[in-house]
């Protein structure tokens, strides 16, 4: 399967445990104009990967070079709200990885933003929330670019 966001293309189809994969951020898909949403989920047997991508043609005048903790707000509540509405419509029952895909910065600007991400996301629930079980709320976060993402995210899709 393939599916584009952003003249990116994720080609899912070698991927051995891969289900299948749609575009989430659409309002026929989730219908909630309040939610932010993440552009794709894709599902594998054991797993989601929540995916975002944000290309940045100009970085002098895009969303990264504004303040960055608006693009990490963003990033954050695309993720949480999401994963809100896929908790409601019970389909948080794997682990889910969070990836975005930044074209355009740097790879420092990458990894500050990754290690930021990773800070203002829960990975769990908390200790006395009993009834919540063991249910991680996120299994990982990761702040990449195209070639990045080939490197180290190859067995789930490649991109070009």
């Amino acid at each position: 399967m393939i599916v584009t966001e952003s003249n990116i293309t994720f080609d899912f189809t070698k991927a051995p445990d891969f289900i299948t994969a749609f575009k989430f951020d659409c309002p026929s898909v989730h219908g909630f104009t309040a939610l932010k949403a993440v552009d794709i989920i894709a599902e594998f047997a054991k797993y989601y990967v929540f995916i975002e991508v944000k290309n940045f043609c100009n970085p002098q005048t895009s969303q990264a070079t504004s303040p960055k903790k608006e693009l990490l707000d963003d990033l954050r509540n695309k993720y949480i709200d999401s994963w809100v509405y896929r908790t409601l419509s019970e389909k948080t029952e794997k682990a889910i990885h969070y990836v975005c895909v930044l074209e355009n910065l740097s790879p420092q600007e990458l990894l500050k933003l990754d290690e930021n991400l990773q800070r203002r996301l829960p990975k769990e629930a908390p200790k006395h929330e009993e009834a919540w079980g063991d249910n991680r709320l996120i299994a990982s976060t990761a702040v990449v670019d195209k070639d990045i993402w080939n490197r180290q995210f190859a067995h789930w899709a490649t991109l070009t």
